[in-house]
C-alpha cells in the first residue's frame, strides 16, 4: 500500500495509517493479521478442538475486524478510546483462548511444543522491549517505567513490593530475576528450558547440547545490569537471539521434511 506519512509532518494521517494497519487486510503482520492466521490454524485443527475453543477463536478474529472497521469508518478522526477498547476486548478473548489451551489440553508433547512456543515469543518480545527502553534512556522516566510494568503485567506486584520507587535495581529484580513472577524473563526462560528438556527427553545428547545455549536470566548479575545499560542490553539481545535459535532448531528437528531420518513427537 501507500507509504504512511511521517508523524511529525502529518500526525492525523500517521495516526489513521497506524490504526488502519491493525486490520487483517492491511498487508502487514498486524494484530488483525495474527488473529486471522490463528483462525486459519484453528480451522485446520478443528476436529481436535472443543466446540467452545473453536467458537472463541472464530469470534475473536471476526469481532476484532468488525468492531475496528466500525470505528475507523466513522467520519473524522477515529476516537482513540474506542480503538483501545477494541484492542482490550481482543486481549481479553486471547487470554480466554490461552486459558482453554492450558487448562483443557492433555500434557503431551503437542502441549509442550505449544507452551515452548509461547515462552519463546514472550521471552523475545519482553527482552526486546526491555532492551529498547533502556537503550533509549526511557526506562526510568515516568511513562517508560509505567510502560514496562504494563507490558510485563507486573504493575500491581511492583507497587505491592516496592511502593512508588522508580529505580533500576527493583525494576530489574522483578522483571528479570524474580522466578516467582510468571512474566519475568527468569521465570519464562526457566519454564522454556524445563518444557524443552521434557520434550527432548528421548534424545538426551541433542537436548543437552541445545540446553547449554539457552539463556538463564536469573543468573545474570543484578548489580552489573543496574549499573550499565550497555551490559543489560547485551544480555537481553543475546537472550532473544538464543530463544529464536531454539525455535529454529525445534522446527528443523520436528517439522523438517528434507532430512533422512524420520522424526516424531512422542505421546
Amino acid at each position: 500500500g501507500a507509504k504512511a506519512p511521517r508523524a511529525e509532518d502529518d500526525p492525523r494521517g500517521f495516526e489513521r495509517a497506524l490504526l488502519t494497519a491493525l486490520l487483517p487486510g492491511s498487508g502487514v503482520t498486524s494484530v488483525g493479521w495474527d488473529l486471522r492466521a490463528l483462525q486459519s490454524c484453528a480451522q485446520a485443527l478443528r476436529e481436535r478442538l472443543s466446540p467452545e475453543a473453536w467458537r472463541l477463536i472464530h469470534e475473536t478474529a471476526a469481532q476484532f475486524e468488525q468492531h475496528l472497521r466500525a470505528v475507523l469508518d466513522r467520519p473524522g478522526p477515529p476516537p482513540l478510546t474506542d480503538v483501545l477498547n477494541v484492542l482490550a476486548r481482543a486481549d481479553t478473548h486471547l487470554a480466554a483462548i490461552t486459558g482453554a489451551q492450558t487448562d483443557r489440553m492433555t500434557r503431551d508433547d503437542g502441549w509442550r511444543l505449544l507452551s515452548i512456543g509461547r515462552q519463546i515469543e514472550r521471552l523475545c518480545f519482553h527482552a526486546d522491549v526491555l532492551a529498547e527502553t533502556f537503550a533509549q534512556g526511557l526506562a526510568l522516566t515516568e511513562d517508560g517505567f509505567a510502560l514496562l510494568l504494563g507490558v510485563f503485567d507486573s504493575t500491581i506486584t511492583y507497587r505491592a513490593q516496592f511502593q512508588a520507587r522508580r529505580e533500576a535495581p527493583p525494576l530489574l529484580h522483578l522483571l528479570v530475576h524474580d522466578t516467582d513472577n510468571p512474566r519475568s524473563l527468569g521465570w519464562v526462560a526457566r519454564t522454556m528450558r524445563e518444557r524443552f528438556a521434557k520434550l527432548a527427553r528421548h534424545d538426551p545428547g541433542w537436548a543437552a547440547d541445545i540446553a547449554a545455549g539457552l539463556p538463564v536470566p536469573e543468573a545474570w548479575p543484578l548489580a552489573e545490569l543496574a549499573a550499565s545499560d550497555q551490559v543489560l542490553v547485551e544480555h537481553l539481545k543475546r537472550a532473544a537471539a538464543q530463544a529464536a535459535e531454539l525455535s529454529s532448531l525445534l522446527s528443523q528437528r520436528y517439522f523438517a521434511h528434507v532430512i533422512g531420518a524420520e522424526q516424531r513427537v512422542w505421546q
